[in-house]
């Protein structure tokens, strides 16, 4: 991980970045802000099961979608934003299959995970492919939140996820366009919920 990062500490990132994850001793979101980039992204990123916990100072951490698919307390609110912008990429399956079918998969660990934890849609979703609200933790900052249209992600995520990442950069620029002019300007008057 620490060879793909282009800052070795949270304080060397040219923007400022946060993550989030959960404390398996604890069972608390964390969310990490300084100190090391490395061990902190990948305890971010360790999904129970097919990756371990990370060990981070006192505790070992796991991916924090347990708690939270975007904790904007996390960033709109510690960071003062005008806005923020989620950019929300789940893993979609074309159809939830039985768990019959779930179980005799080659992935049968990673289809009950996703179940238990995807399947049901977060505050922040709407209808709409861009959807906006304000943060519910009291900043009052606009949460825009933009949910493309994408095809299914599969496991093993290195087969289709080139281009899926390609079809969703396009898609979340072409989508935020008309935006684009709140967004610079007064987002919180010109953003109302």
């Amino acid at each position: 991980m620490a060879r793909h990062l282009g800052a070795d500490t949270f304080e060397a990132c040219r923007y400022p970045y946060r993550c989030v994850a959960l404390g398996v001793g604890t069972g608390r979101q964390v969310t990490f802000e300084s100190g090391a980039l490395a061990p902190r992204v990948m305890a971010s990123a360790a999904m129970p099961l097919p990756y371990r916990p990370v060990p981070v100072d006192d505790d070992l951490y796991c991916d924090g979608a347990h708690i939270t698919l975007a904790p904007t307390e996390a960033i709109c609110c510690r960071l003062g934003l005008d806005a923020l912008v989620v950019h929300h990429v789940s893993l979609r399956q074309s159809a939830y299959p039985d768990l019959a079918t779930v179980l005799a998969g080659p992935w049968s660990v990673l289809g009950i995970l996703h179940r238990v934890l995807y399947r049901q849609r977060p505050w922040y979703l709407g209808e709409r492919p861009v959807n906006h609200a304000r943060c519910p933790c009291g900043c009052g900052a606009p949460v825009v939140v933009v949910e493309l249209d994408l095809p299914e992600l599969a496991w093993p995520l290195t087969d289709t996820g080139p281009a899926i990442e390609r079809a969703a950069e396009a898609q979340a620029a072409a989508a935020l366009a008309p935006l684009a002019e709140a967004l610079r300007t007064d987002p919180r008057a010109r953003l109302g919920a």
